[in-house]
């Protein structure tokens, strides 16, 4: 099984700014960025392709996230009137409370 340079980088699902490495956070630097100065560090040919290797699988692993983020957003949109009407039938009925009067004497 070949090495995931990159597996523990966080995951991107929306626009923004720079990742921070696993390290903590680095300003200005992100993945493309450390990928393109761990290819020109890197004398090897089989070393790069493994490295575009790792970069692609995290590629794909942030592709994965964000759809499953959208799936589940979109399951939340379609399921929330079942769970609220579910939630709602575990509560007690609510009506006005009842105040006896007393009896009126016939004029």
């Amino acid at each position: 099984m070949p090495y995931d340079k990159y597996h523990y980088w966080p995951i991107r699902t929306g626009p923004g700014g720079s990742i921070p490495g696993p390290g903590g956070s680095i300003p200005g630097r992100d993945i493309l960025n450390q990928v393109l100065q761990d290819l020109a560090e890197t004398k090897d040919d089989i070393d790069r392709l493994e490295i575009l290797d790792s970069f692609e699988a995290w590629v794909k692993r942030c592709s994965q996230a964000e759809m499953a983020e959208m799936m589940a957003r979109q399951l939340i949109v379609q399921a929330q009137p079942f769970v609220q009407a579910g939630i709602l039938g575990q509560f007690p009925p609510v009506s006005p409370i009842h105040r006896g009067r007393p009896a009126q004497g016939e004029s």
